[in-house]
């Protein structure tokens, strides 16, 4: 009979079906893995009182590691250290100039090309999401970095999103709420941060 279980098979239950096994099978096993549980629980905090504290030192260490791979390969974090490094690099370019007549300044140059205005070397103030994924977008996509984000939308989410991160790279973000919801942020580069 079909759904039956032989009873010679499975020892005395005769004439029962694999679902009424099922029903009974479950609670014990279920009473038998809590009981391992809690065997290897007891077992774990043995073990996590005994690790060698060198062996601690080294997981802290790659969490360390890890954390700074996260924060340099963060592609935002990137991209504003490429935007800042060019914007120096044309002002260098600038006060080293020897030309007398000069149609337009490398500074000229930076800021029709990028679109961002600086305040200072190393300050950008009032810029909104637009205007700088527009910048870091170009930026990428010059210095061959990669900068996943094709719209406005989602680069504002993951520079949201990834706050903590482009600031732990050396970054100073304030953001400042405007009417109807409009944000811009201001971005300082932290002097200590290198090329």
């Amino acid at each position: 009979m079909q759904g039956r279980v032989n009873g010679a098979a499975r020892g005395d239950v005769k004439g029962c079906d694999k679902a009424t096994l099922w029903l009974v099978a479950v609670p014990v096993s279920a009473r038998s893995e809590r009981r391992q549980l809690s065997g290897c629980r007891r077992g774990l905090r043995h073990t996590a009182s005994s690790v060698n504290p060198r062996f601690l030192d080294q997981i802290s260490s790659l969490n360390i590691t890890t954390q700074e791979t996260a924060r340099e390969s963060n592609p935002i974090a990137t991209a504003l250290n490429s935007l800042f490094r060019a914007y120096r690099q044309a002002l260098e370019a600038d006060r080293n100039s020897t030309a007398d007549h000069v149609v337009k300044s490398n500074k000229d140059a930076f800021l029709e090309r990028y679109q961002i205005e600086f305040e200072e070397e190393d300050v950008i103030r009032g810029v909104l999401a637009r205007d700088l994924f527009v910048a870091l977008r170009r930026v990428a996509k010059e210095f061959n970095l990669s900068f996943p984000m094709t719209s406005v939308q989602q680069f504002a989410q993951r520079f949201s999103n990834d706050l903590a991160a482009v600031r732990e790279a050396g970054f100073e973000i304030t953001i400042n709420e405007l009417r109807n919801r409009v944000r811009t942020y201001d971005i300082r580069r932290a002097k200590c941060r290198p090329l």
